[in-house]
């Protein structure tokens, strides 16, 4: 586990829900935290695919930039599950809603006053 808070987190901790979405290198799943319960959305990328389609620096930079950030207004990253042979684990913070991108394309715009 490459964790942000230095808390060893393994697979085997939570408790594989539903899938929230999927995408070109695999899913997002809701996890809850089998000790603490807690929900959070579990992206399974397919470390086959994620080589196939030559995004090894993407996907390695996604995991350093989440790694680093810290805002509100971005979905906090938890750590990484990096030691299976076939998929690659990011633990995030579960945000319901769906993806904001999502969201917006269906309304178009939102009014400023949302936006505050």
């Amino acid at each position: 586990m490459v964790e942000k808070d230095k808390e060893k987190i393994k697979l085997s901790d939570f408790d594989i829900l539903e899938t929230l979405g999927t995408g070109s290198f695999g899913r997002v799943r809701l996890g809850r935290h089998k000790k603490n319960k807690k929900i959070y959305a579990i992206k399974i990328l397919k470390k086959c695919e994620i080589i196939r389609l030559k995004q090894v620096d993407h996907i390695h930079s996604e995991f350093q930039i989440l790694n680093q950030l810290n805002h509100p207004f971005i979905v906090e990253f938890k750590g990484a599950l990096t030691n299976d042979p076939k998929y690659l684990y990011f633990i995030l913070e579960f945000v319901p809603g769906g993806e904001l991108f999502t969201v917006l394309r269906t309304a178009g715009s939102f009014p400023e006053d949302q936006c505050k």
